[in-house]
């Protein structure tokens, strides 16, 4: 049958509105191809589990089949879990297990591509090469087969890094991350994450005596909840997404109140606000530091 015929499709399936996809790109990409001739449409599912409920595929796949059917063309050919397809920390072995299901049909194309430098991609505006007199530490993510075996991940090494770079004194802004609370959280299990808190807290304690010793600041927050919601109330099981309740933002040796509310684009202007230094027209967020 000539290739034109035939398309394969892979892709996380799943029902809430993440960072990576949702079920309904996944269907309207089928619709497409049907609506263009295609009469092969094979799906390759990966299943989410992490960022929704850990049993809750049933029925993204129950809604894949039902459009297949009305469709009267393309079906599910393989399953797999994003802990095998979507591995971002070098685990080989288990890409290796998705991209052998994968690949043996035949030929596919791929919905996302997880860029290794992420945070650094994020925080950069999208901008991989360091700006002039930024340094960069990576440090990679332990390997263990889930982040409860380890709930402290590098936490204690990533602090000694932050230490060190607050009392060396070359900086003069420094930001860093603690994937602990978020990575850990998403296991769903409470003895891990009450451990990874513990973890955070002891490292923050060592950052805080660094900054006073040196006469610092911080603004320490989150682009997210997650941890402080264990059970999802709907059906009983672990919950294991993100949630959109409001974080805390703490400003660690200001002589200012913050504003009693902000979003994640107040935190540039607030960074600046502290340096003195005035605010682009670009920037459409505001300083959460009160004049009074």
């Amino acid at each position: 049958m000539p290739l034109r015929w035939l398309i394969h499709l892979a892709g996380i399936s799943c029902k809430k509105i993440i960072l990576y996809s949702h079920e309904k790109q996944i269907l309207a990409m089928v619709e497409l191809a049907a609506k263009r001739g295609l009469s092969k449409i094979y799906m390759h599912a990966s299943l989410d589990g992490w960022d929704v409920p850990p049993k809750s595929a049933e029925a993204s796949i129950k809604l894949l089949e039902a459009k297949f059917a009305a469709l009267g063309v393309g079906r599910i050919v393989s399953i797999d879990g994003r802990f095998y397809a979507m591995d971002r920390d070098n685990h080989w072995a288990r890409v290796k297990s998705a991209y052998n299901l994968i690949a043996h049909p035949g030929y596919f194309c791929t919905l996302m591509e997880y860029h290794q430098n992420f945070d650094y991609f994020f925080l950069n505006v999208g901008t991989d090469t360091p700006f002039p007199g930024e340094d960069r530490i990576l440090l990679p993510s332990p390997k263990v087969r889930t982040y409860d075996l380890q709930p402290e991940m590098n936490a204690p090494e990533v602090t000694d890094h932050l230490v060190d770079a607050i009392t060396g004194g070359k900086y003069d802004v420094i930001i860093c991350n603690y994937a602990n609370c978020d990575m850990v959280r998403h296991t769903g299990i409470i003895p891990a994450a009450i451990l990874a808190m513990e973890a955070v807290d002891r490292s923050l304690q060592r950052v805080v005596d660094a900054l006073k010793a040196v006469g610092g600041k911080m603004l320490l927050t989150a682009d997210h909840g997650n941890i402080e919601q264990m059970v999802d109330k709907e059906n009983g099981q672990p919950h294991t997404a993100h949630t959109t309740n409001p974080v805390p933002l703490v400003y660690v040796g200001g002589d200012k109140p913050l504003a009693s509310s902000g979003g994640l684009s107040d935190l540039a202007p607030t960074m600046l606000a502290i340096f003195g230094i005035e605010q682009p027209a670009e920037m459409t967020g505001r300083s959460l530091i009160n004049s009074v």
